[in-house]
């Protein structure tokens, strides 16, 4: 197949070759969203090395063991094997006593790519004069760490009780509170890194800059994550409802401007400007995080005639290109 790189060729088409496949996984993900059912090119059929190193292309990156981009696409592979992890936890009907287990063994995963992404990160990238300069590699490593930070969130939020995308109350009831206290810091953790390099772009950007749109999503699942924290009551002083809008307010204004011409992100938009309005309010449940009013009553025809397994392997986010396309197999 085409994907295979030919040892006849010069390593530099090689290598271009590899990026593409890769690349097309990774954008996969925004259709596939964790389910194997949409995934176009399943992980086991990639015969391919990870991307080399950035020097390949002319890019000074010293110290790096195989590129930036190598460890974006392993972070990536990480994500996937989270969402796997959310959805199938989600049909457990028992205690799944491994789980904890399972998380750690990914936290640690994790942990190997941000030190290595340490490794070659210079504390330098958000700096005016590297932004004026819109180097695509320093944006490259900055989405890479917004993307180490969700991955950190989606992991930890299957521990938070109440939250959409936590565990069933009967996996959590099995769990020792220390790892659903744990589970909460990090998530408080992770999500105040991402608004405060999301704010660091917004401030030191001069111009429009070329983000994936994984930033936008990071952005809304962040806000997501410390509203639900500030409503539930359990942010303490580190997380009153003040801070929690002036933190949601700030991924409004970026999103609002890094993706002001994309259609995609408007679905994004209002669903934190809604669950940010519930929390002004004081007045509304915590079911206001299941799903935006759009998809409560008359459901998209993609979830339609499931059974209620399949509902909630299936359950896609309001950000979801499945689930914007309204797909249908009517004839």
């Amino acid at each position: 197949m085409w994907w295979r790189c030919a040892s006849d060729l010069d390593l530099i088409t090689q290598e271009v070759r590899r990026r593409v496949m890769w690349s097309l996984k990774i954008v996969e993900r925004y259709f596939a969203v964790g389910l194997p059912e949409f995934e176009a090119c399943p992980i086991d059929t990639i015969y391919l090395q990870f991307p080399g190193d950035e020097s390949d292309f002319g890019y000074d990156s010293s110290g790096s063991d195989d590129g930036t981009y190598a460890l974006f696409v392993k972070l990536e592979l990480i994500r996937r094997d989270i969402m796997k992890l959310t959805r199938t936890v989600a049909l457990c009907e028992q205690p799944y006593h491994l789980l904890t287990t399972v998380i750690i063994e990914l936290k640690r995963d994790l942990d190997k790519i941000g030190l290595r992404l340490s490794a070659n990160d210079d504390h330098s990238l958000l700096s005016t004069t590297e932004m004026g300069e819109d180097s695509n590699l320093s944006i490259r490593k900055i989405l890479a760490r917004i993307s180490l930070h969700q991955a950190y969130c989606d992991l930890y939020q299957i521990l938070l009780p109440g939250y959409p995308e936590a565990a069933p109350r009967v996996v959590l009831d099995a769990v020792e509170k220390a790892h659903t206290e744990e589970a909460q810091h990090e998530c408080l953790d992770h999500t105040s890194a991402i608004v405060q390099i999301i704010a660091d772009l917004n401030y030191n950007s001069t111009s429009s800059l070329l983000l994936e749109f994984d930033t936008a999503i990071c952005a809304y699942h962040a806000a997501r994550l410390i509203l639900f924290i500030a409503r539930s009551g359990r942010g303490g002083d580190k997380l009153t409802p003040e801070i929690a809008i002036n933190r949601v307010d700030i991924c409004l204004v970026s999103v609002r401007r890094f993706f002001s011409r994309l259609a995609l992100v408007r679905p994004i938009i209002d669903d934190m400007e809604r669950l940010k309005n519930e929390l002004l309010s004081q007045g509304a449940s915590m079911c206001g995080f299941t799903s935006p009013p759009e998809f409560q009553n008359g459901r998209r025809r993609i979830e339609q005639h499931l059974s209620e397994a399949a509902k909630a392997r299936q359950k896609l986010a309001v950000h979801s290109l499945l689930r914007r396309a309204d797909c249908t197999d009517e004839v």
